[in-house]
């Protein structure tokens, strides 16, 4: 045998199916002619040209992979070794990434192996004890399973193991941060990425109260530009300028005061619980009005929430302004129940019901021009310098558990181990706990290396999907369909729902546009339109036509793709028609 064969006999094999029923066919392979399984091996496929490096595909693209490889004992006839179950041998496969010494560096790349942690995968350099080998098993590395194939081979009965390649984990595996042989973080050192104790309470703050804030701030510039860009000093050709023209600007910017009073409301109870959760003696300091026993850092925080104050000048609609941030948090809390739990009507600043907070405190308005509302010291004041104060506010350590940090802070808290795809391969491992420390796991030859391919990746086979929609779109057709399809509401989704039953496409187009073309969407309806014959709020169960749903979902995404071609201009790659000769409606 040449080197080359040599080398291959060690490594596992990868097959390559590319049927949803891959399990069936290969047991169906291995039954009936096993010497003919080389048949799968994997080989590099593309649609864009010629294919140089081999790339796994994902389920979606109609592709299927596993990893082969036969246990075998170095003895003359390569039998197979036994599996003990009872000393809990096992047999499983890892993935192996192959990532260069330093981002964008070139020459040789060297193996690291994916480690899961409390703070997400990590890869971590793969190394022997003398530093120098890679065929080692990383200590809390991810297992992957393999399983028992057995086949006739004239006249003995062999074992193949097989496991399924997760090429759909693509995205964790990408972006993983990498782990440097010393164990730190080899990424951008970012906050997000679990080195700071404070981090996972911060983004609570953001996610919160921050960036909800930030929202409305600008929300209300957009409005307060809209409002100013619809006054004309003449009206434009073949139009008369309305007698109402302030009215209606008016009546926008009353409608949006109202919107940001609402989210702002919501606001201040979060930011109250935030308070209530992790700086608990700020939060006693408020409610009890006692600042003893506060850290500096908690101190500055409380005086700052006391000279955050509203903007002089700000319409309230004759409603009551509370002086500053510290009292306003203080008194949100009375209103929790009828915000959290209650039924309210939308807030009208013309026609307040009573479960509405009975005072103001926006955080944004439309009448600035830049939205803020808010000022510290006679000096503009922004969240950005809240969460400043907040997080130097906060303890090093938390006798609360700390939150859950959402999946996308994770991915912008850390750097991609390597600019474009990553390169991978595999190694199988056999593992005989009972003998450790003194038979080590078994690591096998690594396989060919190989990427894999994202979810649209521009190489990946199409997997072909069809469509039928109705053939007779009449009503006279559609009526045959049947329509037994589900949809539960509630009594408050049931309400919402008929308060958007009359608004046609002509209305929504409207609603959009400046003066004077501008008209407000008619969402008035009837609040409580769900309701029994008695009167009492009911929900409903509604039985819909999928048929009719999936035309109307058709011609949405054509009206969309149409509309959003004066950004992309991908017309010309939407569709292709081919013709379907004789298929009529009606035949």
């Amino acid at each position: 045998m040449t080197e080359t064969n040599v080398a291959a006999l060690y490594q596992p094999e990868i097959f390559q199916f590319s049927s949803d029923s891959f399990m069936e066919e290969l047991i169906s392979q291995l039954e009936e002619d096993p010497e003919g399984v080389g048949k799968y091996g994997v080989r590099p496929e593309t649609w864009q040209g010629d294919a140089t490096q081999l790339k796994l595909y994902q389920p979606s693209h109609q592709r299927h992979y596993m990893v082969s490889a036969s246990l075998v004992c170095r003895n003359p006839g390569l039998p197979d070794r036994r599996i003990d179950a009872g000393k809990q041998e096992t047999v499983s496969f890892v993935f192996r990434r192959l990532l260069p010494a330093q981002k964008g560096a070139a020459g040789d790349r060297q193996e690291y192996a994916l480690i899961p942690t409390s703070n997400g995968n990590k890869w971590t350099r793969v190394l022997s004890e003398d530093r120098v080998a890679e065929n080692v098993l990383v200590p809390g590395e991810e297992l992957l399973p393999m399983f028992p194939l057995s086949y006739q081979s004239k006249e003995h009965l062999r074992k193949l193991f097989a496991g399924t390649i997760p090429v759909g984990k693509q995205e964790i595996y990408e972006n993983s941060a990498k782990v440097s042989a010393e164990g730190g973080n080899a990424g951008n050192g970012s906050a997000t990425s679990g080195t700071a104790k404070k981090t996972a309470r911060k983004i609570r703050f953001l996610v919160d109260v921050s960036e909800p804030w930030n929202n409305l701030v600008e929300s209300a510039a957009t409005m307060n530009q809209m409002a100013t860009d619809t006054q004309f000093d003449e009206a434009p050709d073949g139009l008369d300028t309305p007698d109402n023209e302030d009215q209606i600007i008016q009546q926008q910017l009353k409608a949006s005061r109202e919107q940001i009073q609402t989210g702002s409301w919501y606001i201040l109870l979060d930011f109250a619980d935030y308070l209530a959760e992790y700086l608990p003696n700020v939060w006693t300091a408020i409610e009890n009005d006692d600042d003893s026993g506060l850290t500096s850092a908690e101190v500055d925080l409380l005086t700052s929430l006391e000279n955050i104050e509203p903007l002089s000048g700000l319409n309230t609609g004759g409603r009551p302004m509370k002086p500053n941030m510290r009292e306003a948090l203080k008194d949100i809390v009375d209103f929790r129940t009828p915000l959290d739990e209650e039924k309210i009507a939308p807030y009208d600043s013309d026609d307040v019901v009573d479960s509405w907070p009975d005072f103001l405190f926006p955080l944004a308005d439309p009448g600035s021009a830049d939205g803020h509302t808010l000022e510290r010291n006679s000096q503009p004041f922004s969240p950005a310098t809240l969460i400043t104060l907040v997080t130097e506010a906060l303890p090093e350590n938390s006798n609360k558990p700390d939150p859950q940090i959402p999946f996308a802070a994770k991915l912008s808290g850390q750097e991609a181990p390597e600019t474009g795809q990553g390169l991978y391969r595999i190694r199988c491992i056999f593992q005989r706990p009972k003998c450790e420390p003194w038979q080590e796991p078994v690591v096998s030859a690594p396989s060919e290396s190989f990427q894999l391919a994202g979810f649209f990746d521009p190489d990946a086979p199409a997997r072909p999907i069809q469509v039928t929609l109705p053939a007779d779109p009449t009503p006279s057709g559609l009526r045959k369909y049947a329509r037994n399809t589900a949809f539960r509401m509630s009594n408050d989704m049931c309400n919402k729902l008929g308060m958007v039953k009359k608004v046609t496409l002509g209305d929504l187009v409207r609603s959009v546009l400046p003066w004077p073309f501008h008209k407000d969407l008619p969402l008035g309806g009837e609040p409580n339109a769900c309701k029994d014959d008695s009167g009492n709020p009911i929900g409903v169960v509604c039985s819909l036509s999928i048929p009719i749903v999936t035309i109307c979902a058709m011609f949405l995404l054509f009206i969309i793709a149409f509309v959003l071609d004066i950004v992309f201009r991908w017309i010309p790659w939407l569709f292709v028609c081919f013709p379907l000769p004789n298929f009529g409606g009606k035949e």
